[in-house]
Formats: structure tokens, sequence, C-alpha cells
């Protein structure tokens, strides 16, 4: 069932609306693919990939302007932050999203969102975004695709049925 983690009229967001790096981009409609591949590609171009620079973990939490700011003064983040930002940001639409957690069985592991979208040829589904590699991935059909499919695929070696959509592509 979709859901939020914040109302969107909330003043934290109004914030983020009104922020010259992402504005336009938030007026696109909500719900949609292509939305929330612009705004994934926008905010990775806002940051760098990586082990922080600081060493030091947010003390203030991971809200989305404080971390941009952080990124201009050369901060670093990983795959958990950087998908963090893309909630709060798809937050900010009144857009629905959760991260999803996805592990190797020998332990590693790497965080992505998932993104409620309503054009996905069905009345809705969660999509995976991947905004540490600025990736989204869709069938050879040109659905998009969850996590959950992308790991029934893997198990199922169909490996050539992915397609991912790079650089904020729709």
């Amino acid at each position: 069932i979709p859901y939020r983690c914040e109302d969107p009229s909330h003043p934290y967001y109004e914030r983020v609306r009104g922020d010259p790096r992402f504005a336009s981009l938030l007026q696109l409609p909500p719900h949609r693919t292509e939305t929330y591949a612009a705004l994934m590609h926008a905010l990775s171009d806002q940051i760098t990939r990586g082990h922080r620079t600081s060493g030091q973990r947010f003390a203030g939490g991971y809200h989305l302007l404080e971390r941009l700011d952080d990124a201009v003064r050369g901060e670093r983040f990983l795959c958990r932050e950087i998908s963090m930002m893309l909630a709060e940001l798809v937050g900010a639409t009144g857009g629905y999203a959760r991260l999803v957690a996805l592990l190797s069985q020998e332990g590693s592991g790497h965080v992505v969102t998932e993104l409620w979208v309503e054009d996905a040829g069905a009345v809705g589904r969660w999509v995976v975004f991947d905004p540490d590699y600025d990736v989204w991935f869709s069938s050879v059909n040109g659905i998009p695709l969850s996590a959950l499919d992308l790991h029934r695929m893997a198990l199922e070696r169909r490996f050539d049925a992915i397609v991912a959509h790079p650089g904020g592509s729709a």
C-alpha cells in the first residue's frame, strides 16, 4: 500500500519546493516515471558518491537541503544517504517512496529507492530507482520494474529481459 513519510504540505517540503536547484522539476506531475527519472538525475548531478570526506555521521539527520549544502562543501555520500535524499525529494512532490536494502549472500549490500508510479501500464506499482548510479530499470516491453521484479528476473537468469535507463532517461 502506498504511503508518505510526511505530509507534503509540511513546511520543510515547502522549503524543498522553493529551492532553485529543483523548483522547476518539482512542478512536473507526480507519480510519473519521467518526473522521478528527472529528479533522480538532477540530484545525481548535485552530489559526489563515496565515503564521507569528513568521516562524521550527519548529526542533524538526512534533510535533503542540508545534505546538498554539504555536497557543495565537498562532502561525499553513500548509497543509503543518496537514496534517502531522493525519497525526500519525491516526498516534496506528494509522491510515495521507500528504501530497499539489497543484500548478497556474501553479505555486501546496496540501498535503492522504490517510488510509486502510476504510468506503468497498470493502476500503479513500485519502481526501483538507483540514485547512486543514476539509473532505473524496465522490462524489454517498457514496463518499469520493482526491486522484487529485478530479483525474480535475476534468479531466473533473464538478464536480457532487463533494460537499464541511465542518466534520468524515461
